[in-house]
């Protein structure tokens, strides 16, 4: 339930960040929001791909040792 909690936190901290300008462009360019706000949206999620496995996902999870497994063919 903790990791999930912090997931919960860090997706919620994070569409506030891309809320904010995404906002900002709705009020800015009127009929061709859309174009930009898809551009940036796309980008956002590029970019918080790139540093998901490294930032998020090391602080969200925790390492536990699971069972070890023997190949009976080797």
């Amino acid at each position: 339930m903790g990791e999930q909690m912090i997931s919960l936190g860090v997706s919620v901290v994070l569409g506030a960040i891309l809320m904010v300008p995404l906002f900002g462009l709705v009020r800015r360019l009127g009929k061709n929001w859309w174009v930009w706000g898809g551009t940036l949206t796309i980008a956002f999620a590029a970019f918080v791909s790139l540093i998901a496995p490294v930032y998020i996902a090391s602080a969200a999870c925790t390492t536990r040792s699971g069972p070890t497994y023997e190949n009976p063919w080797w």
